[in-house]
């Protein structure tokens, strides 16, 4: 089968894969698809018409007859709300810890730009597959969210503007732990357990800092195990997704 008729049917994959559709049922329609194509190539026929259509176009044809999988989207949204605990419950265990306009802000952005990196991400696959373009494009856009995000820690830090509620230190401490815990067990329930781990050892050291003496103590090492952590998360996360991609295509 030829790179163009390969390439059609990979990106025919990733849109029903977006689109929620079962992954068995999505192998079915691309084994049938490759032997059309492979017997089509074999008698010497012109397939040119059919890989030359909108891939969206022809997903419609199969997608209203397949079952719905929640599989992608529930990944999607455990790893949302590990990266929101990540960014929301270490600030609680610090001692100077307020709900201001901006930390409102930081949360909405990362909302906002997780969504958007799900849309770009497609984006870069469905135009570059495997290639060097996706990877950098990627690189890229993580890059510049990576910056962003920074940026706007620091104005959460240092410009929070209006500052709607400042709790005492024993009620933040009670909070985040009320937050933890369930997110921890969100996590064990769903069957990941190394978010569920990652989010300890972030927490840990203000945690055991602020319950022994009341102090942050945590603050530097949680800047700096989050950083590593987010880091190290993309990484396992753009491997993970390479593997699979190329399982698939095969």
């Amino acid at each position: 089968m030829n790179k163009r008729a390969e390439d059609f049917l990979t990106k025919l994959k990733l849109e029903l894969i977006f689109r929620e559709r079962e992954e068995d049922e999505i192998n079915a329609v691309d084994e049938e698809l490759r032997d059309h194509f492979a017997t089509a190539e074999k008698n010497g026929e012109n397939v040119d018409d059919l890989i030359q259509q909108p891939v969206k176009s022809y997903a419609d044809r199969f997608a209203k007859e397949m079952r719905l999988s929640k599989g992608i989207y529930r990944f999607a949204f455990s790893l949302l709300i590990f990266f929101l605990a990540l960014t929301i419950i270490p600030s609680m265990f610090d001692a100077h810890f307020q709900l201001s306009l901006i930390f409102l802000f930081k949360i909405g952005f990362f909302v906002l730009s997780f969504i958007l990196s799900l849309y770009v991400l497609k984006f870069l696959l469905m135009h570059y597959l495997d290639s060097k373009g996706a990877y950098i494009g990627s690189a890229i856009w993580f890059m510049f969210l990576f910056l962003c995000y920074l940026g706007v820690n620091y104005l959460v830090k240092h410009h929070p503007l209006a500052v709607l509620w400042q709790p005492t230190t024993r009620t933040s401490i009670i909070l985040g732990l009320i937050c933890w815990v369930a997110c921890t067990i969100y996590f064990i329930g769903v069957k990941h357990k190394l978010s569920a781990i990652a989010l300890a050892i972030i927490c840990a050291p203000s945690i055991i800092g602020m319950l022994a003496t009341g102090k942050n103590y945590g603050s530097h090492y949680t800047m700096i195990s989050l950083i590593l952590i987010l880091i190290g998360w993309f990484l396992f996360s753009v491997i993970s997704g390479w593997i699979t991609f190329r399982k698939r295509k095969e």
